[in-house]
Order: structure tokens, then C-alpha cells, then sequence
């Protein structure tokens, strides 16, 4: 059995250069949330999972039980925990409803891919919002 670490990373990663979050100044809080999306380290279920050994099918969302994996793709665009700040940062976007579906639908390697490059400041605000949401949340 494979152990798929850095499973976001080596999809998202083509080229060997430094990113823009690296390179612009963002807050180091939200610039160390992006490196842990992007490495798969974000403590999700998905990761946090593996620490117990609990089988990665097993490793649902405590937050919204909607029966999925929480995995990054679920916790960014799926949980409905964050469907508020989610519909606040989709609309802050100003991108045509057809490019919105399209990046929706697409797979989470290329929606980082133009979250990243294209919406660096607004994503990374939105991932902050969510990600201490989930915490406070979680550790009530």
C-alpha cells in the first residue's frame, strides 16, 4: 500500500521556481496556510487521519458529516460549514459565471494552480477565514 504524501504538492508543482505567495508579501500566517495546502500537511481529517491509521476512506468530515472525505478539495469548495465565507470569496472573484463553473468543476491541482497565480490575495484571506473557523469550531 502507497502512502500518498505530498499528493497536492506533485500534482500542483510543474516547474521548479518560487511561488508567488513566496515572492509577494502576504502575512506569514497566511503564507505558512498556503504551504501546508500545498504540501498536504494542512491537519484535515484526510491527514490527521493517518497519525491514528485510520484508513483514508474512513477519514470523513467532523465538520459538515456530509459523508465525504475531508480532503483539501472539501474543505476549500464542498463543506457546507463554509458556504458563506465560500459564496462571499467566489463572488469577490469577479470572474464570469461560466469560467466560475468551469474552475468549480475542475480538479483541485488547477484550481490551486489559478487561485495562486490569479486570486493570490483574496484566496489566501478566504483560506485563513475557513481554516480558524474549523479550528475554533473543532476546539471549542
Amino acid at each position: 500500500m502507497s502512502k500518498p504524501k505530498l499528493r497536492v504538492y506533485k500534482d500542483y508543482k510543474t516547474n521548479y521556481k518560487a511561488e508567488n505567495y513566496c515572492k509577494l508579501f502576504l502575512p506569514k500566517y497566511q503564507r505558512s496556510l498556503i504551504c501546508q495546502l500545498r504540501l498536504g500537511i494542512l491537519p484535515l481529517h484526510l491527514e490527521t487521519g493517518r497519525y491514528s491509521g485510520k484508513p483514508e476512506n474512513k477519514r470523513l468530515c467532523n465538520i459538515c458529516n456530509s459523508g465525504e472525505i475531508e480532503n483539501e478539495n472539501h474543505f476549500l469548495f464542498k463543506c457546507e460549514f463554509y458556504r458563506n465565507e465560500r459564496e462571499l470569496f467566489l463572488n469577490s472573484l469577479n470572474i464570469q459565471q461560466g469560467m466560475l463553473d468551469t474552475l468549480l468543476n475542475d480538479n483541485i491541482s488547477n484550481k490551486l494552480k489559478f487561485l495562486l497565480n490569479e486570486k493570490l490575495f483574496k484566496f489566501s484571506k478566504y483560506l485563513e477565514v475557513i481554516y480558524n473557523k474549523r479550528r475554533r469550531h473543532l476546539y471549542k
